[in-house]
């Protein structure tokens, strides 16, 4: 039986060299992973805050994922494994916002 990714919240790399990670993996160590290995990471906006959150939350969430990730083009902010789907579209467009917001260097 193979085993699962230790970084990835149980997700692993793919052959494409992307992994997926979910709420329970910290960004800190996604990162630190990313700067070792050639990988991007997908993720990992808590799926019940992005559903259940304040606008403010949602935008904290989302602010500490890029500072932590400071304009890697090999990140792709998203929710830790999959979004509900009665998650309101306003909540991400909060995030979305917040995203468009930031300059990336």
């Amino acid at each position: 039986m193979r085993k699962r990714g230790r970084y990835s919240g149980g997700h692993g790399a793919n052959r494409s060299g992307y992994a997926g990670i979910d709420q329970k993996c910290s960004l800190r160590l996604a990162r630190e992973v990313q700067q070792k290995y050639p990988v991007c990471i997908l993720g990992n906006i808590s799926p019940e805050r992005l559903r259940n959150g304040t606008p403010d939350e949602i935008r904290e969430l989302t602010r500490t994922a890029l500072e932590i990730f400071g304009g890697e083009t090999r990140y792709i902010l998203g929710p830790g494994c999959a979004m509900a789907s009665d998650t309101p579209a306003e909540h991400v467009s909060v995030m979305m916002e917040e995203v468009r917001m930031r300059k990336f260097e």
